[in-house]
């Protein structure tokens, strides 16, 4: 217990002289930490836009809920740190499996500080986080997520002293001397993220190398900052001073923060955004093309409701073209969000009376990026009370689930004229299972 408790102590001591906020490390009691050379966040959100990775980007983008073009302005409205960090050999002796975890404990520590829940001895929380554009760096098992953001468990326990669960790891391959990778977290609000780009090296002649440059800069310029332009020159200057796969990765690390990238980025942005300001106007052309269609519709409904004779014959030819429209249009067209032009107007649910069976069934099951159905928003809208929406949309074989029938019931409140509404729903779900 002693041992433990020294241990414990003298890696508090490692961490709180830490540059970053946030480590690497083989997962032990304590930590097995690789040495932060550098680790400062020293990125600024134009370098994620000019320099990041696009597999880092995109789904930055899709947790963000904005297209890539609204990125920097984005991240420019949220709480976001942004981390060059060059990690050295594990401080406690080799690692022979050279697998290590990435602990973001103490920048999400920081997110939830002063929250209610919130207990710097015992705490647990799913963050979603992944690690991006790997080099030399591979997947063991329970591994981070690979290019793609998963919720991964973060827990600090035993009084604010262990770090775990042994989840979110990543493989430096056998024989590599460097390695890269970058990795972001984000908070469950999407209010807060810390985005990193990591160089770990597993040779000490190389890690004194860096280190010493790092400390000539120091000492040349009186000051503990570095720019990022000179940190690369360094890196590059280095990549001819080893064996030649080494100096490979090293040259590679210097071409990714190329000055040169940021015009070629400026190019591929300008191009990404007139193709997004193009689906826009699309998704608004058929949008509107929808809603027309949707009225006529209606209008057909009714008048074969009410036999209005004189109206059926005067719209069928119409129907018919529309029906016949309707098997090639894109009715669920998305915008960056993944919404549909009928989850924003429900109005457009009377497509459904114009649509075949099959595709009926995908529209009105359709879900935007965070996984909310048609119906779900319908519920959420101020056509919420329209009984016949939700019939139209259950006949055409929308899934019904008890949470939307709680959220309902929840809005029930001082509004009897959505009771009918609970009954239409509990139908749709008995439906549901019949067809099972």
């Amino acid at each position: 217990m002693k041992l433990f408790r020294i241990l414990s102590l003298f890696f508090i001591l490692v961490c709180s002289t830490a540059q970053g906020n946030y480590f690497l490390g083989e997962y032990g009691t304590p930590y097995n930490i690789l040495n932060e050379i550098h680790s400062k966040p020293d990125l600024t959100s134009q370098d994620i836009i000019d320099f990041a990775p696009n597999s880092l980007k995109i789904a930055l983008s899709k947790e963000l809920g904005v297209a890539v073009t609204e990125l920097k302005a984005k991240l420019n409205s949220i709480s976001a740190s942004y981390y060059f960090s060059i990690f050295g050999e594990p401080v406690f002796g080799p690692v022979p499996s050279k697998t290590y975890n990435i602990a973001f404990h103490n920048e999400v520590r920081d997110w939830f500080t002063g929250t209610p829940k919130f207990n710097p001895k015992e705490f647990i929380v799913d963050i979603r986080m992944g690690l991006f554009k790997p080099i030399n760096v591979k997947q063991p098992s329970s591994p981070i997520a690979f290019n793609k953001f998963n919720p991964e468990s973060v827990s600090i326990h035993s009084a604010g002293l262990d770090y775990s669960p042994n989840n979110v790891r990543f493989l430096l391959e056998p024989g590599k001397k460097v390695g890269t990778f970058w990795a972001a977290a984000i908070s469950p609000d999407k209010k807060k993220a810390i985005i990193t780009f990591n160089i770990i090296i597993d040779n000490k002649t190389i890690e004194n190398a860096i280190s010493k440059f790092l400390n000539s800069y120091f000492i040349a310029t009186k000051t503990g900052k570095i720019p990022l332009a000179n940190l690369i020159q360094g890196i590059k200057t280095l990549s001819t001073k080893f064996d030649p796969a080494t100096n490979a990765t090293l040259l590679n690390i210097a071409q990714q923060f190329n000055p040169a990238k940021t015009s070629v980025a400026k190019e591929k942005l300008a191009k990404i955004k007139a193709i997004q300001l193009a689906k826009a106007k699309q998704f608004k052309a058929t949008s509107d093309m929808l809603a027309k269609q949707a009225n006529t519709l209606l209008q057909f409904k009714i008048a074969q409701t009410t036999k209005n004779d004189a109206k059926i014959k005067k719209l069928t030819p119409i129907v018919n073209k529309i029906k016949k429209d309707l098997i090639t249009a894109r009715v669920n067209i998305k915008n960056p969000q993944g919404q549909t032009p009928m989850m924003l107007n429900p109005r457009l649910i009377f497509i459904l009376y114009g649509l075949a069976k099959t595709k009926a069934q995908n529209t009105a099951n359709a879900r935007d990026n965070k996984g909310q159905t048609v119906l779900q928003y319908l519920i959420q809208s101020s056509w919420k009370a329209n009984a016949n929406l939700y019939k139209i949309l259950i006949n055409a074989g929308a899934q019904v689930t008890d949470k939307d029938i709680k959220t309902i019931q929840i809005k029930l409140k001082n509004k009897p004229q959505l009771k009918p509404i609970v009954s239409i729903l509990q139908q749709g779900k008995k439906l549901n299972k019949g067809k099972k």
